[in-house]
This record gives C-alpha cells, sequence and structure tokens, in this order.
C-alpha cells in the first residue's frame, strides 16, 4: 500500500510516498481502505515541528504518518457494521494514535472512532467533516441551552464553524458570524448577522455593537489573538477549539477548550448533504501530498480544502 510519511521535522520535502505492507488485522482495531483524506493546516504544523516538546511529551516516533479525518470502507467488521461498509471518521493524532495518521491507503484505528458513512455522500467533501462536524457540534454543546442566546462564531467560513453554526442554529439560537456579507456560504446559513474580520479587537467591538451588553457565547474556531473575550457579555461563555488561545477568563466568563470525542451516531447524523454542499474542494492523490502541503503553505485557496485521495 501507499503511506505518506516523514523522518524529521521540516518543509513540504521531508513527506515521501513509499510503498508498505498492509497493516495485518489487530485485535480491538479495524482495518480501513481509505478513499479520502483532509490536509489541513494542522498537518502542515505537525510536520513542520512548531511544537517539539508537546509531540515528544505524546511520545512521536518516526517514521510518522500524518493525516487525522478518513472515508473509506471496513476490511474487518466492527461490532456493528460488516466488512465493505461505508465509513467515516478520524483519528486522535495528538493523543493515543500520534503518529500514526490517515495519509495512508489503510489504516488501523480503534471501531469507536468509526461511524456509518450515509449514502449517496462525496467521500471527498465527506471526509473534510469527518472529524470537524463533531468537533463544531461539540463546541455548541458546551455553551448550555441556546434557545434565544445571542452566539458569535469566528471562523464560521471553515468546516468546524460551519458545523457549529448549523447546530447553533437547530439549537434555537441567534448566530452571528465573522466574515463577509458577499461570502455566499455564510448568507447561505441564514445568520442574524455578520461581523466584519479584524483584529480580536476590533472583532468584539463589533460585536457588542449588534449586540448592546455583549454575546452570550463566542466560539473561536479560528486562529484569533487575545481580546476576542471582550465580546461576551459578562457571565457569558468563550469557547475555543485552540490548546493555545491566549484568551483567559474574566468578568465571569467560562472559558472551555474543546478536544473532540468520539460518537459514530452522532457523527453520522451530522454528515448531511445540506451542509457537505457548503464547502468547496479540491482534490490531489494521496502520492501529491508533498504538493498539498506545498499549496498549503502559500495560501490563496480562497477557502477552499485539499482532499487527498485514492
Amino acid at each position: 500500500m501507499l503511506s505518506v510519511e516523514f523522518d524529521r521535522f521540516g518543509p513540504p520535502e521531508v513527506l515521501e510516498a513509499r510503498e508498505r505492507p498492509e497493516p495485518l488485522p489487530i485485535e480491538d482495531r479495524v482495518r480501513v481502505r481509505v478513499r479520502a483524506r483532509t490536509a489541513n493546516v494542522s498537518d502542515v504544523e505537525l510536520r513542520r515541528g512548531d511544537t517539539p516538546q508537546r509531540l515528544e511529551d505524546l511520545g512521536l516516533t518516526f517514521p510518522a504518518v500524518l493525516g487525522w479525518d478518513f472515508v473509506g470502507n471496513l476490511l474487518d467488521p466492527t461490532p456493528t457494521l460488516p466488512v465493505g461498509s461505508a465509513v467515516a471518521g478520524f483519528v486522535p493524532w495528538l493523543g493515543s494514535e500520534v503518529g500514526r495518521g490517515t495519509y495512508a491507503e489503510v489504516i488501523s484505528v480503534a471501531p469507536q472512532w468509526v461511524a456509518t458513512l450515509p449514502p449517496d455522500l462525496d467521500p471527498a467533501r465527506a471526509a473534510v467533516f469527518a472529524m470537524n462536524a463533531l468537533t463544531g457540534a461539540q463546541a455548541i454543546d458546551r455553551m448550555g441551552p441556546l434557545d434565544g442566546a445571542h452566539i458569535l462564531i469566528v471562523g464560521a467560513g471553515g468546516p468546524v464553524g460551519m458545523s457549529a453554526a448549523t447546530a447553533a442554529t437547530a439549537a434555537g439560537a441567534r448566530v452571528y458570524v465573522t466574515g463577509s456579507t458577499a461570502d455566499e456560504a455564510l448568507a447561505a446559513m441564514g445568520c442574524a448577522g455578520v461581523i466584519p474580520r479584524g483584529t480580536p479587537e476590533e472583532m468584539a467591538t463589533a460585536a457588542r455593537e449588534e449586540v448592546p451588553g455583549g454575546m452570550d457565547a463566542v466560539f473561536n474556531a479560528a486562529v484569533a489573538g487575545p481580546g476576542l473575550i471582550r465580546a461576551v457579555k459578562d457571565g457569558g461563555a468563550f469557547v475555543s477549539i485552540h490548546v493555545a488561545d491566549k484568551n483567559e477568563s474574566e468578568r465571569g466568563v467560562a472559558v472551555e477548550k474543546v478536544v473532540v470525542q468520539a460518537d459514530a451516531p452522532r457523527l453520522t447524523s451530522l454528515l448531511t448533504p445540506s451542509l457537505l454542499g457548503r464547502t468547496r474542494i479540491e482534490t490531489l492523490p494521496l502520492g501529491q501530498a508533498r504538493k498539498a502541503h506545498e499549496r498549503l503553505e502559500r495560501g490563496g485557496l480562497g477557502g477552499r480544502k485539499i482532499v487527498l485521495v485514492s
């Protein structure tokens, strides 16, 4: 099988496409023949070794394989799914699966991370949301009852923020997002308002102008520095997916960081055609992962997500 690996931290050139034997069956794990997985900015950061001490503490060894999410077909049965079932899921790369990612044609994963893929979904688009949909929904869970609440989502144009906006709207919240009023994807969400992108302080000020007194809760699904928490009302909630988020509790605001947890039935329910249809993708063969990383570092993708297919 094809496996894209790296033996040291460094530029995209450290990624090597290699032929490896397919993994053998292992007790308490299932093998998946992967059809699609995304190349993420977080993969770039891990490949460069932006946080080497953290990776060392997690026990990363080389050669390592990047990749969080996957869509494919089971080569082994789970307690509820037969061989051949179409599945989606993810691996906890910054956890128990450090270094054992999805940039390979066949992976071995614990069955709790595997969910049924609903029929008639594009595998490449589904891969974009195979982890992100659950991350966004679980972030919204941290905010408590939302019926009638004013919620700001920073980064709603990305798959995590998009999923969070969908979940918050379904819970009855009035959802505000950061971005451009000309963004068709944001307009399609039917949000209560759009806060112009800017510095964290500028976005916080604009949010308070939109909702005097501040938002009931803010979800930071984008990279934003300290100051964004000022958008939250006294006693509200600030939720972030970023471990390195520098916002600290103030004025009784609860600050939480989200680490996505396995929930296969919910992931299946979140993977809907309407959600998947809101994102733009471009595909590359798995063997061109190096090119994908070069594209990610160069930028200019205009919101498109890169999916590696096999």
